[in-house]
């Protein structure tokens, strides 16, 4: 699971009381230690990255050097990890993951985040009309209309 900050890591630690009944979870975040820890279950394994974009991050050539970096690093986590999925909600953080996953033959399921009512995610159209995910899932009925192949089955909160 990729951990996103802000409102994406209230939805991912929603989700993941969900999912890790029945999987066992790894987490990829841009999140400080003091932040995500408490949120997750004793022991759990989570491996840190940089943000890839910020509003700090004025450079053309700083953006791209960090989302290698984390293409990088995606890599090495796929390939020790062995995930069957790679699921994450929101934001451009997962994108290099996704990237490494399908590579690896992964199945990617984005998420599009619950304040996305009207309008799709950079992040999901990149995944969709790259064909990178396998599933897309969106928390409003009212976004299904900008994805050809999204599914709606509520929303995580």
């Amino acid at each position: 699971m990729i951990a996103g900050g802000g409102g994406f890591l209230f939805e991912t630690v929603r989700l993941a009381e969900i999912l890790r009944e029945r999987y066992e979870l790894v987490y990829l975040t841009s999140c400080s230690k003091p932040v995500i820890e408490p949120k997750l279950p004793e022991k759990s394994v989570i491996y840190f990255i940089p943000f890839m974009y910020s509003r700090k991050i004025v450079h053309k050539k700083d953006k791209i050097q960090r989302f290698l970096v984390t293409l990088l690093r995606s890599f090495k986590i796929i390939r020790k990890e062995k995930p069957d999925y790679v699921v994450w909600v929101g934001d451009a953080l997962g994108l290099p993951m996704a990237i490494c996953g399908k590579f690896f033959g992964k199945k990617i399921v984005f998420i599009e985040s619950l304040a996305r009512i009207n309008n799709p995610s950079k992040t999901g159209k990149i995944l969709e009309n790259f064909r990178i995910a396998d599933r897309i899932y969106v928390q409003w009925p009212e976004l299904l209309p900008h994805y050809n192949k999204a599914v709606y089955k509520g929303s995580l909160i």
